[in-house]
């Protein structure tokens, strides 16, 4: 097995400071089967690679590939969104409560944005006057 693949997903777990306990759990995985992956021993299939890919953020043929950049994401966001992940799979029935709470940030989002875009055209215009 190609140890290329197992040095870049170590890479990516150390960048984010996380555990392979951590980014084992979080795409459903025990550790010992994610650290045969980072030693190269062997390779996850590709649904897991694609977990492993939207875990981190970053492109599906960079992370198997070492091709194309990677793509930066917020590092507090991947690992809010990995730990939101983690709390549904080990609760399941907080999904309801989960998607009720998702659903109020969005409508408070989009009200903050809309509030921010109506100040900043106000203040266009009125500097252009």
């Amino acid at each position: 097995m190609s140890t290329a693949f197992g040095n870049r997903l170590k890479k990516l777990r150390e960048a984010k400071k996380l555990t392979q306990k951590h980014v084992a759990e979080s795409i459903g995985i025990n550790q010992k089967q994610y650290q045969h992956w980072e030693r190269g021993r062997a390779r996850p299939d590709f649904e897991k690679i694609q977990q492993l890919a939207y875990f981190f953020g970053i492109g599906i043929e960079w992370l198997v590939y070492g091709k194309k950049k990677r793509i930066q994401q917020d590092d507090a966001t991947a690992v809010f969104v990995s730990q939101i992940e983690l709390f549904l799979r080990n609760n399941p029935k907080a999904l309801p409560t989960m998607k009720k709470m998702c659903n109020l940030f969005i409508a408070s989002y989009k009200d903050v944005t809309q509030k921010q875009i109506k100040k900043h055209h106000k203040t266009a215009i009125s500097r252009s006057n």
